[in-house]
């Protein structure tokens, strides 16, 4: 495969941090979850749940240790939580690409409709494990759904 010329310089651009540039993690470095943006029938409301680690409410968010069931159902941790069902929301696809030569990022909504995730966020989550002295951390990638919840019907 010919990337181009052996001389290019990768620059970095406003989507790339310097922080992570020379940084290498293990997988046992990493936990994984789902969120979801719940909305109801008309698309009027969202349903927010109480998130004991962060203090707040927030959208609802699921954690497995068996990461294709979570990626594969992402709304039955929401099911579980309101008590309803949810059918998950396909969304517009975005897709991003960056122009040369001044390496703009650029992101367009595409003709068609995914359940993928549409959005990824990373952040860090602090285990504060009964009888240690430290806190282990981890690297949290959360992976962000839509869904719908389906009124009257109980789970």
């Amino acid at each position: 495969m010919d990337l181009g010329d052996e001389d290019y310089k990768v620059e970095p651009t406003q989507n790339s941090s310097q922080l992570t540039q020379y940084a290498f993690w293990a997988s046992a470095d990493f936990r994984i979850q789902t969120g979801v943006i719940l909305l109801d029938q008309r698309q009027e409301r969202v349903f927010f749940v109480k998130n004991n680690r962060l203090g707040v409410r927030t959208f609802p968010r699921g954690e497995s240790g068996n990461i294709d069931a979570l990626l594969g159902s992402p709304v039955l941790c929401v099911e579980a939580m309101c008590g309803y069902k949810c059918d998950q929301l396909a969304l517009p696809v975005l897709a991003k690409e960056y122009r040369e030569p001044d390496h703009k990022a650029v992101a367009r909504i595409k003709d068609e409709l995914s359940d993928d995730p549409f959005y990824v966020t990373f952040d860090t989550l602090w285990d504060h494990t009964t009888g240690e002295k430290w806190a282990q951390g981890y690297q949290l990638i959360t992976y962000w759904y839509a869904a719908v919840v389906d009124n009257g019907t109980t789970r």
